[in-house]
């Protein structure tokens, strides 16, 4: 059996914070703005710097020193005219851009090349295999296929012993390069180690130099961009694939700070080709996520994430299990699903996760090592939780526990940590966090037969044929990995059921778990 610890600390550490929700972006901010935005910087610095000079100048000039006004004035028209004509610049690729076109692959090709996709040898050497299942979607035509990742069983055996062991996935640290001043934040760290991870010190991931070329034909394309609901925030890039024989050790893993806009334009445009105004090729769909296979001609490999020229947006999905007592004082448990809006571009329309999301910065600012769990915690509580969330994570019993890790293929290999918190509380106690009712339409709850291991597996089942056709990929690796704790690891999950139930109103004996 493998120990248990529960996890309360974690909710009563820190409680994680509602994200604000960004301004309505247009395509001006999008386009000349956040591009730009160095530049623009330097622009209102000098313009700033200039108004001071203009007027000093003028008091100069009242005094006939006409020499320092020309000076001057030719100083801030040059700024002006160079400010002008990188606008003119921009708009004109704005006007370019506007003829390229994006062609999403049929399902069926993106179903064959997913299918021929090979894995890079350290990823065989762990024991990674390809898992189908649920439904993904292009983020252009919204056509369904079936989602593919590849995942590690040894991976997810090594993440939930960690787990049970009160230990966090690893320790995070910044890649190589990922840092401005490493001396000064070490130093800050001694004081402040939240302070120390702040933005100030970690610049952007660099984008490819093609993908920053593709970012208007891409996002002028998708239809929240058009509607004014496309928004850009700040994201997390995991740079290492986990692997057995580091998770039995002292795992390290490396993180850069990357953006949403950045995704966009690297692993979400998975299968998708881009040609210019003339029908030439731009971009074919895949070589930033995938490179030609040496082992066969006809088949591409995914890149390691050290190699990889996607953003490696981390992301999370969990399962909540909510326990409580009958008025009789019979234990039961509910699983709860969310239902996602059409504005969800990668599972609109579908069956999700309790939780399931791309984790900011912020997450890791503010948790450190723990970012992992409080980044299920806080999209759990979004996504399924109505009100103050303190008046759950308060409550006593709460535990999170990693249950696997994966990487989309469809989405260029992107990195999803998958876990399950078990937590007292009612099944009908359940709704949308007013931050999230723009991309969330609904929340469910589903009651276990029976609130053991086994009653697990058999609503896994239940909910994976009843809702096939509606399934989105997240959820069924979510779903996946939960059947393989209960099946491979039961006294853990009894254990914190056992500890939920204890904490539950009208509490009873562990005996009481059927």
């Amino acid at each position: 059996m493998t120990p248990f610890a529960p996890a309360d600390a974690i909710a009563r550490a820190a409680l994680p914070q509602k994200r604000k929700q960004p301004r309505i972006v247009n395509r001006w901010y999008l386009t000349l703005y956040l591009r730009h935005q160095p530049r623009w910087t330097l622009w209102l610095g000098a313009a700033t710097i200039g108004f001071s000079l203009v007027s000093s100048a003028l008091d100069l000039f009242e005094q006939r020193r006409q020499l320092s006004l020309w000076i001057v004035a030719g100083l801030v028209g040059w700024t002006l005219a160079s400010l002008l004509k990188d606008v003119i610049a921009t708009r004109r690729s704005i006007e370019e851009a506007s003829g390229s076109r994006l062609q999403p692959l049929p399902a069926e090709d993106m179903a064959h090349f997913l299918e021929a996709v090979a894995l890079p040898p350290e990823l065989l050497e762990a024991g990674y295999r390809k898992c189908f299942g649920g439904h993904a979607v292009d983020v252009l035509k919204r056509t369904r296929f079936a989602g593919c990742s590849v995942y590690s069983p040894e991976v997810s055996r090594l993440l939930r012993e960690r787990s049970a062991r009160g230990l966090p996935v690893a320790r995070f640290e910044p890649a190589p390069g990922a840092q401005r001043w490493p001396a000064l934040g070490r130093w800050v760290g001694r004081w402040s180690p939240a302070f120390a991870r702040g933005a100030w010190n970690f610049p952007l991931w660099t984008v490819p130099e093609l993908s920053r070329r593709l970012q208007i034909p891409v996002v002028s394309a998708l239809p929240a961009y058009t509607s004014g609901r496309l928004a850009n925030e700040q994201k997390l890039r995991l740079c290492d694939d986990l692997t057995p024989a580091g998770l039995r050790g002292d795992p390290v893993l490396h993180v850069q700070r990357t953006d949403y806009l950045s995704d966009l334009v690297t692993g979400h445009i998975t299968g998708i080709e881009v040609l210019d105004a003339a029908g030439h090729p731009m971009f074919d769909g895949v070589s930033t996520g995938f490179k030609r296979s040496a082992r066969s001609a006809r088949s591409d490999e995914l890149r390691p994430l050290a190699q990889s020229s996607t953003s490696g947006q981390l992301g999370v999905s969990v399962m909540a299990l909510g326990v409580s007592r009958t008025a009789a004082g019979e234990a039961q448990g509910h699983l709860y699903f969310v239902g996602q809006s059409l504005q969800s571009l990668a599972s609109g329309g579908m069956l999700a996760p309790s939780g399931s999301g791309s984790l900011d910065w912020s997450d890791y600012t503010e948790a450190g090592d723990r970012f992992i769990e409080m980044g299920m915690l806080r999209e759990m509580l979004e996504e399924t939780w109505v009100g103050n969330w303190s008046s759950l994570t308060g409550r006593r019993g709460l535990s999170i526990v990693v249950t696997g890790h994966a990487r989309m293929l469809h989405r260029g290999g992107k990195p999803e940590f998958y876990g399950l918190a078990v937590m007292p509380r009612g099944g009908d106690e359940h709704g949308v966090d007013d931050s999230e009712y723009e991309y969330s339409t609904e929340t469910s709850a589903v009651r276990l037969p029976a609130l053991s291991a086994q009653g697990l597996r058999d609503t896994v089942s239940t909910v994976m044929a009843r809702h096939a056709s509606n399934l989105s990929h997240p959820l069924f690796m979510a779903l996946h990995f939960l059947d393989a704790l209960a099946a491979e690891d039961p006294g853990l999950f009894e254990g914190m059921v056992a500890h939920a139930l204890a904490a539950a109103p009208g509490s009873a004996p562990a005996s009481a778990l059927r």
